[in-house]
């Protein structure tokens, strides 16, 4: 993982307009029909998006990742029967043959 600093979700939380915007905009992109079986979001953050994507495309299967514990923590809260959050980097993640 990521030898960088954690990420302070209160800072975060303050700019949440501000990251929903691209977030949806790439989410018009996706089509989810038919209901789309697993999804991921690389770098979730505090997973309020991840979440709200989730409800809104129906979507069985739902990972969100990001290698901040504190934003982990807090997304560990939203955690639902369809949506989970693991610990992961985005680069190992995306990686050829991972």
């Amino acid at each position: 993982m990521s030898s960088t600093a954690d990420w302070d979700p209160d800072q975060y939380a303050r700019f949440a307009a501000q990251r929903a915007e691209p977030f949806w905009d790439l989410v018009d992109l996706v089509e989810t029909e038919p209901v789309l079986e697993r999804v991921a979001d690389l770098g979730c953050g505090g997973g309020s998006l991840t979440v709200a994507f989730a409800e809104d495309s129906g979507a069985r299967d739902v990972i969100g990742l990001d290698s901040s514990p504190a934003m982990l923590a807090d997304a560990a809260a939203m955690t639902t029967g369809s949506v989970r959050f693991e610990a992961g980097d985005i680069a190992e993640s995306c990686a050829p043959g991972s």
